[in-house]
This record gives C-alpha cells, structure tokens and sequence, in this order.
C-alpha cells in the first residue's frame, strides 16, 4: 500500500482490536493509527458522526493531486 492509510479502531472495542491495527501500522509505510474515545467495533454504525470526522482529517492530511 503506497497511498496515505489511517487505520481506526473504537477505544471501547476489544483489545485484539488494536492489536490488529498495531500490526497493520507496523507493516504499512507511513500507515497511522487512530483510537476513537468511546467507541466500539460498530463505531461507524452506532456512532458514525466521530467516525467520519476522522476520516475527514485523515483526508485533510493527504497529498493532494495536481
């Protein structure tokens, strides 16, 4: 994966979570991981307003195209 990558997981989701996310970090050049306070796995689905405003700053954060 060369593109910009931003790895969310809940803080409230089970721990092998962010283990997983960690492992994915560690693989992926420049990949990010974000915690989400309060939120479980179904965070885009229970909860999706943090959800998307992470993604629109990981979005904020990419190059952008000429």
């Amino acid at each position: 994966i060369t593109a910009p990558t931003t790895i969310l997981t809940g803080e409230a989701s089970e721990p092998i979570y962010a283990e997983i996310a960690a492992g994915l970090v560690a693989r992926i050049r420049g990949a990010r991981h974000r915690s989400l306070p309060g939120l479980r796995h179904t965070g885009p689905i229970t909860d999706p307003a943090p959800v998307a405003e992470a993604l629109l700053a990981a979005l904020d954060r990419a190059p952008r195209l000429p």
